[in-house]
């Protein structure tokens, strides 16, 4: 094997992790982790265009196949802005921990109203009205733990912690109807283990990456054995 295909491969399997970490393929230019692998992607995009153009590249339609499968997006200026914007959404919750951009944020005045614009899309896409908000876009946002509507992230907090302090007390965070906790808490976290299946078939799922992660941090449950369930459902129903 060349240096050249080697050097390739690494890169390639690189972005593979990102992806699977974040969700997409969208590593931001000044990606501090590895800013190699942002100027890598860039010049795959660049080598793309130059092989579009009928001009010499180095990117084989192999390559092109491969990168293709994992969701990589070719032409990100398609977008727009919206793809300027998603990565300095990135930027902000990298620093902050979380997707909730203030309309006049002073670190980028445009990012806020852009934020608010992306709730108010999503919000005339489910009436069923005309919408730049693609289901693409939807899970790229979704990704990174973005949240529609401000008050179902409050809520859902709250019940997060009243969770915890469950755990605390009990040592797990089995709230059966055999203890005494409120019913509500009790409806909540089953409603968290549905969410969690319909997010692995696939299906519309409040339950985002994010949330997920904080579920298993404090040991909500065992999500492997959830995926063996679903992975049994899918065999029962000729899925898989």
């Amino acid at each position: 094997m060349s240096i050249q295909r080697a050097n390739w491969n690494e890169k390639f399997h690189e972005l593979v992790a990102f992806s699977k970490r974040e969700g997409h393929c969208l590593v931001p230019k000044n990606f501090r982790d590895n800013p190699k692998l942002g100027q890598w992607v860039r010049d795959q995009r660049t080598q793309y265009t130059h092989l579009a153009a009928g001009k010499r590249s180095h990117i084989t339609r192999d390559r092109i196949q491969a990168l293709e499968k994992i969701g990589f997006t070719w032409q990100i200026r398609c977008f727009h802005s919206w793809g300027e914007r998603y990565e300095q959404l990135i930027e902000f919750k990298a620093i902050t921990g979380h997707c909730n951009v203030p309309t006049r944020y002073p670190g980028t005045p445009k990012l806020g109203h852009w934020v608010r614009d992306q709730r108010s899309q999503y919000k005339y896409l489910m009436e069923g009205k005309s919408s730049s908000l693609s289901y693409t876009r939807i899970e790229a946002l979704e990704a990174i733990g973005f949240v529609w509507k401000m008050r179902d992230s409050d809520n859902w907090k709250k019940k997060l912690n009243e969770l915890k302090v469950f755990k605390d007390r009990n040592g797990h965070c089995d709230v059966s109807i055999h203890t005494c906790e409120s019913s509500i808490l009790r409806k909540w976290v089953q409603e968290q283990r549905t969410q969690y299946k319909y997010f692995k078939m696939g299906k519309r799922s409040s339950l985002t990456l994010e949330r997920m992660n904080l579920l298993e941090d404090i040991g909500l449950c065992d999500w492997k054995l959830l995926k063996h369930w679903v992975s049994r459902e899918y065999i029962a129903e000729g899925k898989l």
